[in-house]
């Protein structure tokens, strides 16, 4: 039976109205409640776009249509406005272009997918398909487990993205064994398309263009950053700056949501430089709403893309994480998919995020429902999961949970990361003996220096000064990756520092935390702890108390 048609039909039977609606497909208290969610949470700005088809409601047929709340632009252009010229007429906020992150990985997976399915020919004979080694396409593939180097297949890149340019790639080294744990990471999709140009001679780009973007109409969609800007409506992103943990918990229960919790919204621009199209594989696309809606309609009934081929990247092959929440359960991992469940009701999702926009698109085959929610901020992924469930509680007929506050509570009284600062710490290694040159043959190198508020500026103002050692040694080096800026050691205890890689905002001077690690500082290098390679949740964390040979990564100093 349809589900909204026949909800409708038994509240006609029992003399009852629908919930109030206007031309949207959700009632007018749901979209009420989207726009709190956004602001208990302080959020710059959210866009929605959500596609139904017949599965959903005969009647209603393929109905498709998108939302947005706030700003698009720290000078409060909203979502719906031409952002490179406020003089000019107002566009629809399906125009706004947002980089949509990891969920770009599928596309990628439905490139490999096509190549398989197309019977590409091997340079070595034969034809690509799933388990096809990927030494045996691509010339330059080397990992430092040289099993691993023989035996990884297309399917375990898919699975598995452990992630640089191929060539670096046998520079890292392994923290698992092949196939023995999953680890999310973006290397192994930067090596996927890396095997579009080498088999076809078209660029992975174009090629992706000319199979997927072109032919479902998807005009404004694009790899290039710099090609997004230039049409005026690329939207800035947005950090949080004023959290106070202590506040927060202190008035929590009085005053859910007080801004010490979550912070004020501060603009940051753009997130990257140049034309990002080295990122494109794990995570290139910009795109609108109104292009979404079409991306979501095909996957809820392929017409370009061979429906096979869909089904395939949603089968669930590795299990991925399981969810503290019981009306979620476990979640697998497929080909650039999670697969997991929403109230025993299968969904199909994958989330984004780079520093200023986060996103989730997800789908429910079974029930006729897709939608993406875009939120451009750096807000954790508890905001558009909360978005999200809000928006699937009113489709699918089932009792609202209020999913907002749940998370926020959750996150109010989560622990801290990192161990609390010793009252006693033993004495450090001089700064100045620290300060140097430290090289890994994978990695940018580190030149450390003492901290000089001449030089550095407000680099150190939104650390953490709780869990943070700030007012003792204190050295900071460039350390220029995709999501960071600058590494900066704090000393700990001993030989003990941490390490925090913040990114800074051009112009704006806007220095914020992205990550954090821990270090153990010796005479001839630095290693790095506390998940500094990004090995993920499944394998216990290194610390350096276990010694040198344990770091993750050893930086030499030259």
């Amino acid at each position: 039976m349809l589900l909204a048609a026949a909800a409708h039909v038994l509240l006609r039977l029992l003399g009852l109205s629908p919930p109030a609606r206007d031309s949207s497909i959700l009632a007018l208290d749901t979209v009420a409640h989207l726009g709190r969610i956004r602001d208990a949470w302080n959020q710059a700005g959210v866009g929605i776009a959500l596609v139904t088809s017949p599965s959903y409601d005969g009647a209603l047929g393929w109905h498709s249509e998108t939302l947005s709340f706030g700003n698009a632009t720290g000078d409060g252009k909203p979502w719906d406005a031409d952002v490179r010229d406020q003089r000019r007429p107002v566009q629809s906020s399906r125009q706004s272009r947002f980089a949509i992150a990891s969920n770009s990985k599928l596309f990628t997976a439905l490139a490999i997918g096509l190549l398989v399915t197309n019977g590409t020919q091997l340079p070595g004979g034969g034809t690509l398909d799933w388990s096809t080694k990927v030494k045996d396409v691509l010339p330059d593939w080397q990992l430092m487990d040289t099993v691993a180097s023989e035996h990884v297949d297309l399917t375990d890149l898919l699975l598995t993205p452990p992630g640089q340019v191929v060539k670096s790639l046998r520079d890292l080294p392994p923290s698992a064994e092949l196939r023995q744990t999953f680890q999310y990471n973006n290397l192994h999709y930067t090596t996927l398309s890396h095997i579009v140009p080498t088999l076809t001679g078209t660029s992975f780009v174009d090629y992706v263009r000319a199979h997927i973007l072109g032919p479902l109409d998807m005009a404004a969609t694009t790899y290039n950053h710099t090609a997004a800007g230039a049409t005026g409506r690329r939207v800035e992103g947005f950090s949080h700056v004023g959290r106070n943990a202590t506040r927060c918990r202190a008035q929590w229960d009085d005053a859910p949501a007080v801004k010490d919790c979550v912070g004020e919204p501060v603009a940051t621009g753009w997130w990257a430089d140049g034309d990002g199209i080295e990122d494109a594989g794990p995570g290139g696309i910009i795109t609108t709403l109104n292009d979404l809606t079409k991306w979501l309609r095909e996957l809820l009934e392929p017409a370009v893309l061979p429906a096979s081929l869909v089904a395939k990247v949603a089968t669930p092959l590795v299990h991925a994480f399981e969810s503290p929440d019981p009306e979620l359960g476990l979640a697998a991992y497929g080909f650039g998919q999670v697969i997991s469940s929403y109230r025993s009701r299968r969904v199909v999702s994958h989330t984004g995020g780079v520093p200023g926009q986060s996103s989730v698109i997800l789908r429910l085959p079974d029930k006729g429902i897709a939608l993406a929610v875009l939120v451009n901020d750096d807000s954790e992924p508890q905001v558009f999961y909360a978005l999200a469930y809000a928006v699937l509680d009113d489709l699918l007929g089932l009792e609202p949970i209020d999913w907002s506050t749940r998370f926020m509570r959750r996150r109010v009284y989560a622990e801290p990361d990192g161990a609390p600062l010793p009252a006693h710490p033993r004495p450090a290694i001089a700064a100045l003996l620290m300060a140097g040159t430290y090289t890994h043959s994978a990695y940018p190198s580190l030149r450390f220096e003492p901290f000089d508020a001449a030089a550095h500026g407000d680099l150190l103002a939104h650390l953490d000064g709780d869990r943070l050692n700030l007012t003792g040694p204190v050295l900071v080096s460039r350390f220029e990756t995709a999501f960071t800026s600058r590494a900066v050691l704090t000393h700990y205890d001993g030989d003990y520092w941490n390490c925090t890689l913040v990114l800074s905002h051009g112009d704006r001077q806007l220095h914020l935390p992205m990550q954090t690690a821990s270090a153990l500082v010796a005479d001839d290098g630095i290693g790095m702890f506390g998940n500094f390679w990004g090995q993920g949740a499944a394998l216990p964390v290194r610390q350096p108390h276990e010694g040198r040979q344990c770091a993750e990564v050893w930086f030499g100093r030259e």
